[in-house]
């Protein structure tokens, strides 16, 4: 939740396969709420358990799909808001993601950074992503996001 925003996963929802899974976001005017958007991901396949978990700050929604198709390495999608559209923004996976390291299973975003946990990666605790803005007058501004570091576990003997 964020201010009157608040982003519900459903992980089940069946909308682009079985389990292929959505996210709601709602938003508070006065004393009620009302859905603003369903969110979907644009490659969305059955058992992908998109909505799994969500991260909410100001107009940027992270959502992880902790079992992508049927190999199970996870993905992280960013959705931004204007007004009130909502509007994916990028797909982010681990370069070295391999099957059931769940990726996507615990996210988090601030500001232009955002983190993503693979939780049944046993090297890797988390990948950094971070929105990257590039004006080039006099084009418009363009952002994208790339992830710029993995945060690796340390271990004690």
């Amino acid at each position: 939740m964020y201010g009157d925003t608040v982003v519900i996963g459903a992980l089940n929802d069946d909308d682009q396969g079985i389990r292929s899974g959505s996210a709601y976001v709602f938003v508070r005017s006065g004393g009620s709420w009302s859905q603003q958007a369903k969110l979907l991901p644009s490659d969305g396949a059955a058992n992908d358990y998109f909505g799994e978990v969500v991260a909410l700050d100001g107009n940027t929604a992270v959502i992880g799909a902790t079992e992508y198709a049927t190999s199970s390495p996870g993905s992280a999608y960013v959705f931004t808001r204007t007004g009130d559209t909502w509007s994916q923004q990028v797909k982010l996976t681990a370069a070295d993601g391999a099957a059931f390291d769940y990726f996507g299973g615990s996210v988090a975003v601030r500001g232009g950074t955002v983190v993503i946990g693979a939780d049944g990666e046993t090297t890797r605790a988390a990948i950094l992503a971070r929105r990257m803005c590039s004006p080039i007058p006099p084009q418009p501004a363009r952002t994208t996001w790339m992830t710029t570091s993995s945060l690796t576990l340390l271990t004690t003997a």
